[in-house]
């Protein structure tokens, strides 16, 4: 007589699942590693944002320089937020292939050029000055200004989140903010 009772008493039990312990114990070690790695996703999101806000920013400053060389000064100044009604862009369009306007957070570029601009402590006086900026991930300026006896004072080291909200600024060329070098941490 066949008897199926897997309680009786003699019988060995087993299972072909896991049991609750062996479950919540996943779940918890899956949670504490999630817990680690979303900021270090977040950081270095942001950090490659940053950088491709500073290439593409290089890549203006690049064509403003060979508009410059070729004009003898900078291209029409847009005095602040670029869009596509500025002559900037028509007079640029022989310089470059594709150039952003948006930085990699999603908001537009500011540009000046020529004399006039007084911004991040500048009081641009040449005809072939310029300045382009992005006001980081919050779009909103910060409360900063360029000192030529300590220009080195631009620099930050990003630690927190909120450091991606301070503005990169280039002048001339050069950038003036940023985040600090990576050979110099």
């Amino acid at each position: 007589m066949c008897d199926g009772n897997p309680y009786k008493k003699g019988k060995n039990l087993q299972t072909d699942g896991f049991t609750i312990l062996e479950l919540l114990l996943f779940l918890c070690g899956a949670g504490i590693v999630l817990v680690l790695l979303v900021p270090i996703y977040q950081t270095a999101r942001e950090k490659a944002t940053q950088r491709s806000t500073m290439a593409d920013m290089a890549q203006w400053a690049r064509a403003i320089s060979a508009y410059t060389a070729d004009h003898g000064a900078a291209p029409s100044n847009p005095r602040g937020r670029l869009n596509f009604r500025k002559p900037i862009l028509k007079e640029l369009t022989p310089y470059f292939l594709t150039l952003r306007w948006c930085d990699w957070w999603g908001d537009i570029y500011w540009v000046w050029t020529g004399p006039g601009n007084d911004v991040y402590g500048f009081h641009t006086t040449d005809a072939k000055d310029y300045i382009i900026a992005s006001l980081g991930e919050d779009n909103a300026f910060e409360n900063w200004s360029y000192d030529p006896a300590h220009p080195e004072a631009g620099f930050y080291r990003p630690a927190e989140n909120k450091d991606y909200f301070k503005d990169i600024v280039l002048w001339n060329g050069q950038f003036i903010r940023r985040p600090e070098p990576e050979r110099n941490r």
